[in-house]
């Protein structure tokens, strides 16, 4: 990698850490590491879902994003029976929609702060318009006001 290319990676892990839902950045062979806070996902109704922590492998060199989460916090989703999203399957694989094609370019790019950002605003959303959305009602419901 060259200087330039190493110094706006750097930048972009510092502001990575700065995220107030990052937990910690790891970086190895081409592969980032996010680990995340406890997230809590909104749907459109206005309706907050408890979800997990995340651990989010971006590998750059393949262009593959999956996530990881503790099995306690998994649920049944149009997916499989052990989900850890209702956007996403049991092996980790994301449906990211209409936003597959930034995605991609964020990681062409290497533009991390911004795919992170676009990642856990992912997490964070859910549309319950959508069979995969419908199922967030198997996530524990928590009251946003508290």
């Amino acid at each position: 990698m060259e200087e330039n290319a190493e110094n706006k990676v750097k930048e972009e892990l510092n502001n990575i850490l700065s995220l107030d839902k990052i937990n910690g950045v790891d970086v190895h062979d081409n592969m980032l590491i996010v680990n995340t806070e406890l997230l809590y996902a909104y749907t459109e109704r206005g309706e907050m879902y408890k979800l997990s922590t995340y651990e989010i492998s971006i590998d750059l060199d393949k262009g593959i994003i999956n996530f990881e989460c503790p099995k306690e916090d998994r649920r049944t989703s149009c997916w499989g029976y052990e989900c850890m999203h209702p956007h996403i399957s049991e092996i980790g694989e994301a449906c990211f929609g209409n936003a597959d094609a930034t995605i991609a370019q964020l990681m062409a790019d290497l533009e991390l702060f911004a795919l992170v950002t676009i990642l856990i605003n992912y997490l964070e959303s859910i549309n319950t318009k959508d069979l995969a959305g419908e199922c967030c009602v198997n996530w524990d419901e928590v009251d946003p006001n508290t």
